[in-house]
């Protein structure tokens, strides 16, 4: 119904849909009002209906296999007792899916009616057919990436846990959680494009900017993490650890990889000259990651000359100081320095060994930067329930009072 003055309002609010033509009173009843006062505007009604109808199912769908395609990831990491870490559902939901979900219903409608109607019923054929055909499909590349990364030469079984440490944390550090993890990842991406239905109803998907931007940059990091950079610790770092101010810069080989850019977020942490963190911050610039920064929290910056003594640096690097304190608490008190430094001497370490210590570690990174982790020589989860107090039941608590109560009776002869 189209009307454009007071005695069509009850007809307005009567019909399926109510077209205002004007915005005197008709716009009050009325659903929808046109700025232009003709009957073209039910094209245009029409066109945008069946575009958000379209858009309505294609996000349903987009949400419903979204979380199926969850689904499968953790039940074959349940498997083993594995799931994903918690930053890897953070990244899918704040990084992938709200993006898409935002984004999707942008598509604008097709500029000609079509037609026949779009489906109306989420029963449909046409949606439980796009829908298991699917979930079918992702759950299939799933389950063969699970186990073709079980396949490989390369492959090394997830350590098992302790069946009695009641931590209530599962494993997320293994080569199915990774594969699992990226190929679900390219799912949500690839399955939004699926279901960002064009023509009839809605114009082609590309026509969509902001739902081909935001995505984008998940998917570019995604690629990265699966390529993969090639390990060096030098594009553009430091050579040595020499106490030079160096800041990382893209290799000069043609088509070489650009530095991983990083901020320094010191979050509680005082930033005191010669702090630790900074010493942090030394060390990844030097090992080739770009973090912007200066020499002016570093030891051996002089605020008056405003210039940075590399050798004072360079023996913060190397552990001097350690070592001269060393030597000054052994002159200072002997029984002092043995107490504080037991460990070190217990494995035959003195003030004189420290910069070597330094020295191989370094060299050790570069030869193989990669972590290897180190076996446990103590359960340490039990180790900390040692120092807690255990929790006491209701029972426990009341006797523990009523013990209390009995032994100050007794002791001032109460009754």
């Amino acid at each position: 119904m189209c009307g454009d003055g007071a005695n069509d309002c009850a007809a307005l609010k009567a019909a399926d849909v109510g077209l205002s033509l004007s915005e005197a009173e008709a716009s009050v009843a009325a659903p929808f009002t046109s700025r232009t006062p003709d009957i073209s505007c039910v094209l245009e009604v029409i066109k945008e209906g069946r575009a958000a109808l379209v858009t309505s199912f294609s996000c349903f769908k987009y949400m419903a296999l979204y979380s199926l395609i969850q689904f499968t990831t953790i039940t074959l990491l349940y498997s083993f007792a594995s799931s994903l870490g918690d930053f890897q559902f953070l990244y899918i939901d704040l990084f992938i899916i709200i993006p898409i979900a935002v984004t999707m219903g942008r598509t604008l409608p097709y500029p000609r009616i079509h037609p026949k109607r779009p489906t109306a019923s989420l029963v449909s054929k046409k949606v439980l057919a796009s829908l298991i055909g699917q979930i079918v499909i992702t759950s299939a590349i799933q389950f063969w990436a699970f186990f073709w990364v079980r396949s490989q030469e390369w492959y090394i079984p997830p350590v098992q846990k302790d069946p009695s440490s009641d931590d209530g944390k599962l494993e997320a550090t293994n080569y199915e959680n990774s594969a699992l993890f990226l190929v679900s990842c390219f799912q949500y991406i690839l399955v939004a494009a699926v279901f960002s239905i064009g023509p009839p109803y809605r114009k082609q998907m590309w026509t969509n900017e902001s739902a081909d931007c935001l995505p984008a940059c998940p998917s570019a990091r995604l690629v990265h993490a699966v390529h993969g950079l090639p390990v060096r610790l030098q594009p553009g770092g430091a050579a040595e650890p020499d106490g030079t101010l160096t800041m990382t810069e893209a290799l000069d080989e043609e088509d070489a990889p650009r530095p991983f850019k990083c901020y320094l977020d010191v979050g509680l942490k005082r930033t005191s000259t010669g702090s630790r963190v900074f010493g942090a911050l030394k060390g990844a610039s030097d090992g080739g990651i770009y973090i912007p920064h200066n020499e002016k929290r570093f030891p051996g910056y002089d605020p008056e000359s405003k210039e940075l003594d590399d050798e004072v640096l360079k023996k913060y690097i190397f552990g001097g100081h350690v070592a001269e304190y060393m030597e000054s608490l052994e002159e200072e008190d002997d029984e002092r320095f043995k107490k504080q430094f037991s460990t070190y001497l217990a494995d035959g370490i003195g003030s004189e060994d420290i910069e070597e210590i330094y020295t191989n570690a370094y060299a050790a990174i570069r030869e193989d930067p990669t972590f290897k982790p180190t076996e446990k020589t103590k359960d340490w989860a039990a180790e900390s329930k040692k120092f807690r107090t255990p929790k006491l039941t209701l029972e426990e608590r009341r006797a523990r009072i009523q013990a209390k109560i009995d032994a100050f009776k007794a002791e001032h002869d109460l009754e």
